[in-house]
């Protein structure tokens, strides 16, 4: 699905981020992207605060929930209404997060469980 965004849209190169504080799980879902969509250069790994003080258009963040879930919760309102894709990825209990407007993913996760939500959160116009 991303690759066919990615061909329809050959002046639009997806921009990437994970905002995750476990810097070996950040690089692994990194990894995990770049191998199933090479066409992708522009994969960074930023704090959520640091991506919030930013303009930089973002099309799909993957953001890791920790504890803070209401100061995380306003974060990724923040991100959502400037049209980024959000996807969550967290350890915290699933009906803490039910009632969010975006996909959910419990760690630890398959790599298809993220690829899959992905390419879905591009096949809806991201």
């Amino acid at each position: 699905m991303l690759a066919q965004f990615v061909s329809m849209n050959t002046s639009i190169e997806p921009f990437i981020t994970i905002s995750e504080p476990e810097v070996l799980i950040a690089l692994d879902i990194e990894r995990i992207v770049r191998l199933a969509f090479p066409m992708l250069a522009d994969i960074k790994v930023l704090a959520l605060d640091d991506l919030l003080a930013t303009d930089i258009h973002v099309d799909l963040a993957i953001c890791d929930v920790g504890e803070r879930v209401d100061v995380c919760r306003a974060a990724l309102d923040q991100l959502s209404s400037r049209g980024t894709a959000i996807i969550v990825i967290t350890t915290l209990d699933e009906t803490l997060l039910s009632n969010w407007p975006w996909p959910v993913i419990q760690k630890p996760f398959l790599d298809e469980v993220l690829l899959a939500q992905i390419g879905l959160a591009f096949a809806n116009g991201r």
